[in-house]
């Protein structure tokens, strides 16, 4: 009984040595560039990205480790004593008057400042001074930047005002 030949025996009988090794030769040329392309240089691109990355990655760290810490002094001030009505308006006003953020308008529990030019970091610094004395926060703000400055409104509540 005759059998089939296999169609890769079958061609193998017909080629030569030199074809044979042709084929082969191409055969592991596009095993190792398929190898290459899907293995090695995908880890070797990442590889050689890790240092770069983790610079990033630490100072993402560093960046919300310091938040978490100024999070962590808020949390403690804010757990001190509320002062009293008066005295939080008053500290409202003299910060607001080394502001130049005059005239301050008390209505009910808020607190309206209006500002004509306030430098973004002394704006800054105020209100936490603001924040931490008087325990107010920012409820509004409409600023706009002309220069270098800020112009506008801030309306502040909370603890300190009766909220």
């Amino acid at each position: 009984m005759n059998r089939p030949i296999p169609a890769w025996q079958a061609m193998r009988a017909h080629w030569s040595a030199r074809e044979r090794m042709a084929v082969t030769l191409a055969t592991w040329a596009v095993g190792l560039g398929l190898l290459w392309a899907l293995g090695i240089a995908p880890a070797w691109k990442t590889l050689a990205r890790a240092p770069q990355r983790q610079q990033v990655l630490d100072a993402q760290l560093a960046r919300m480790q310091a938040l978490a810490a100024q999070a962590a002094e808020i949390r403690q001030d804010d757990a001190g004593a509320v002062p009293d009505r008066g005295a939080a308006i008053g500290l409202i006003q003299r910060t607001a008057r080394e502001l130049g953020q005059e005239p301050v308008m008390v209505t009910g529990n808020q607190v309206r400042l209006r500002g004509d030019g306030s430098r973004p970091d002394v704006l800054a610094r105020s209100l936490d001074q603001m924040r931490r004395g008087a325990r107010v926060t920012v409820v509004q703000a409409t600023l706009k930047r002309q220069g270098d400055d800020w112009h506008g409104n801030i309306t502040l509540a909370g603890p300190g005002l009766g909220d």
